[in-house]
């Protein structure tokens, strides 16, 4: 048996990526699953392993990578299609989005079924394309979290109006973000409170794209406050 903390492969739902148990316990009481961005894959995610586990007892991390090869870097992945010199096509996106959710479906009840969790021990969370896709799928689950990272919406036409069971959303965004501007995180906040969904926000004063210290320390409080 791998000790706790320690980072190994291991293939869920037919997409291999990387694991860390809890700290000093072999006993997993909940999970993370943390999606990573376009062009980059899990080994981005699972940087952050050893921050998170310091602070979340108890709870596993899990970072998958992508099912499909991306063209613009070596070792890149990709949840869906895209092209950053065309730049974001709602309409496609959308379908594009729709069309991967099902990955994503399957991988929760997979984790769920090897880590023998009920549906509200998990949260899903993702950076950029990664939290795309956890906003497309995650809503639709009786989840204990949604942590969405420099994500916003692509599914406006899909998703669905909340219920009793929703997951709670946290959005991590930095001020100066360039590629998912704060007027699209606007948007898709926008969207959710309509569709009555429970909403938490912080803004990183000086960041872009990116995780950093700024947005673990909210994100660490939000998945002990959802994983007591």
């Amino acid at each position: 048996m791998i000790g706790g903390g320690k980072i190994e492969t291991i293939r869920i739902a037919g997409l291999e990526g990387k694991l860390a148990r809890p700290y000093n316990s072999f006993k997993i009481e909940s999970l993370v699953i943390m999606l990573h961005g376009w062009s980059i894959n899990s080994d981005y995610m699972s940087n952050f392993f050893p921050i998170f586990l310091k602070k979340c007892h108890h709870t596993a991390f899990y970072a998958p990578d992508a099912p499909y090869p991306c063209s613009h870097a070596e070792e890149g992945r990709q949840w869906f299609e895209f092209d950053p010199e065309q730049g974001v096509d709602f309409y496609k996106h959308n379908q594009d989005v729709e069309n991967s959710t099902h990955i994503i479906d399957e991988l929760i009840f997979a984790a769920a079924k090897a880590f023998n969790l009920p549906l509200q021990r998990i949260i899903l969370s993702g950076y950029s394309q990664g939290g795309v896709m956890t906003l497309a799928e995650g809503t639709r689950h009786n989840l204990a979290g949604l942590l969405v990272f420099a994500g916003v919406l692509l599914t406006p036409h899909t998703i669905k109006n909340a219920h009793g069971n929703s997951p709670e959303i946290m959005f991590i965004h930095g001020k100066n973000d360039e590629v998912m501007p704060l007027a699209a995180l606007e948007y898709t906040k926008q969207i959710l409170l309509e569709k009555d969904y429970k909403l938490q926000t912080v803004v990183c004063e000086g960041s872009g794209h990116s995780m950093n210290e700024l947005s673990l320390e909210p994100a660490i409080q939000f998945v002990r406050d959802r994983l007591k």
